[in-house]
């Protein structure tokens, strides 16, 4: 679709970072690339190409984290690696991102029908929010040269490992996940949410021992730092390694000089003609601050970003594209409440209070604590922009699929600490003589016009905006 719309129309004259390249033959395959992906090589996509080939050779780059970049690097010099004979590394570059993304997206969509199954209990739901997925209002950054791919599917991952009790594959996942987005230090919320229930629980537990046997009150506080607090720093120490490793390379790099940068004659001109400040100018302000933190620097004087600073008379036609998302988040919100509302006031640390209070409660708002109301905050704390929102909370996609899906309105909770209850019946979900081609989604969308007035909304909400997406992105027009 990117193709047709790139021919389509002629590219827009966006006065955005586009460095050049030094001039060369192209080959059949370079050709072939620059015609089939050039669509994609659109606004943040340039920045992650250009880190991916260069490094960080510009401050205004540093905005952008290292995880996507490197793993794209790694698979052109490893698996495309012999491509590299007959097409420029430019080139190889694109197909690698390309590659990566499609691999990821695949992933992403399984984890989050498996994450979905998990938290909801209901597999028709679940179903139906990965299928969303596959037609999200954000489809084109799920494809360009951008992280929200990579971010989206080690996030999901990292919650599926807390919904199943592995703290330390999370705690990978969520690390991995904050030198991928900046957005990244969020799911170190979800870790910490969880373990200060586990450390709770345990110290309840703890204090209950003590109180019968005057031996373990000697040795609770003993017990509670070998089998708790330390395990649980080492997990936080994990889950922001690679952050502090990262901004520690940056400072390295453009504070103290102990790492230096090879760069090119034609990337130093281009810097000087644009006022870039590279790793050889004198350090900015940042550097001597307390926490040498770039990233905050870098959105509030390179970007102009900043505490209401966005909201602009000039920005109005961005806040109109992000109504639709915010109608969504402001609906989840307003429903989970109205059904979950001792869990909201207590933030879901009483558990069995939250089931006993919840027992005749829509499956899609059985959301236990270590994923319940940080989603809700999680989507409601960020700027509010389609693209970040679908690509770290799936808890819209569910909420999109509950709203979408015939008789779940009222289903009956299930109840982890009923003993006697049994998790709901499987649901089949494919329709009976269905297609190949066809599955639950596709049949709603055909048969769009028979469709309640909520669904029709949703549908041609998600259809339209990945239409629009491609359709402006693809030719440097306002889509970010």
């Amino acid at each position: 679709m990117q193709v047709f719309f790139n021919k389509l129309l002629p590219d827009h004259n966006a006065d955005v970072f586009k460095p050049f390249h030094e001039e060369s033959e192209m080959s059949t395959l370079d050709n072939l690339v620059a015609f089939i992906l050039g669509g994609l090589k659109r606004w943040d996509g340039v920045y992650f190409l250009h880190i991916t080939e260069y490094g960080y050779t510009y401050e205004n780059t540093l905005a952008f984290y290292p995880l996507y970049p490197l793993i794209v690097r790694l698979i052109a010099n490893t698996v495309l690696f012999p491509l590299q004979f007959i097409a420029h590394y430019q080139s190889v570059l694109c197909l690698a991102s390309a590659s990566v993304n499609f691999v990821v997206f695949v992933k992403s969509a399984c984890v989050l029908f498996e994450l979905g199954q998990e938290v909801l209990k209901n597999d028709r739901v679940a179903y139906k929010g990965a299928l969303l997925f596959s037609i999200t209002p954000s489809s084109i950054f799920m494809s360009a040269p951008y992280s929200e791919c990579l971010y989206f599917y080690l996030t999901l991952r990292g919650l599926l490992s807390l919904e199943r009790g592995n703290l330390l594959h999370a705690s990978l996942m969520f690390g991995m996940s904050f030198v991928s987005r900046s957005n990244g230090s969020l799911n170190i919320c979800f870790l910490l949410y969880v373990l200060s229930k586990r450390t709770l629980r345990e110290l309840k537990r703890l204090w209950i021992d003590a109180r019968i046997n005057f031996l373990v009150r000697l040795t609770t506080p003993w017990l509670f730092i070998t089998s708790t607090f330390i395990p649980y720093v080492l997990l936080f120490a994990i889950s922001t390694m690679p952050f502090v490793l990262y901004h520690w390379y940056v400072y390295k790099l453009y504070c103290t000089k102990d790492i230096t940068l090879e760069m090119p004659g034609h990337l130093k001109q281009y810097g000087e003609d644009n006022n870039l400040k590279s790793p050889d100018h004198e350090p900015s302000s940042w550097c001597n601050n307390w926490i040498p933190y770039s990233y905050g620097y870098i959105q509030s004087h390179i970007w102009g970003q900043g505490f209401l600073k966005y909201w602009q008379l000039k920005q109005v036609p961005n806040f109109l594209l992000a109504v639709p998302v915010t109608m969504v988040t402001l609906s989840l919100a307003c429903t989970f409440f109205k059904h979950n509302r001792y869990t909201c006031l207590t933030l879901g640390y009483d558990e069995v209070g939250s089931a006993k209070k919840s027992e005749d409660v829509d499956s899609l708002f059985r959301l236990e604590g270590s994923a319940l109301v940080p989603y809700v905050l999680h989507a409601l704390s960020l700027t509010v922009l389609t693209r970040l929102l679908f690509s770290s909370c799936p808890v819209l996609y569910w909420h999109c699929a509950h709203l979408i899906t015939p008789h779940t309105t009222r289903q009956k909770q299930y109840n982890e600490y009923d003993v006697s209850a049994k998790r709901l019946e499987s649901v089949e979900v494919t329709c009976p003589h269905a297609k190949p081609w066809t599955n639950l989604l596709t049949n709603q969308i055909w048969n769009i016009q028979q469709e309640p007035i909520v669904t029709k909304l949703i549908l041609v909400y998600f259809i339209g905006y990945f239409v629009i997406g491609v359709l402006l992105f693809s030719n440097f027009l306002p889509w970010t």
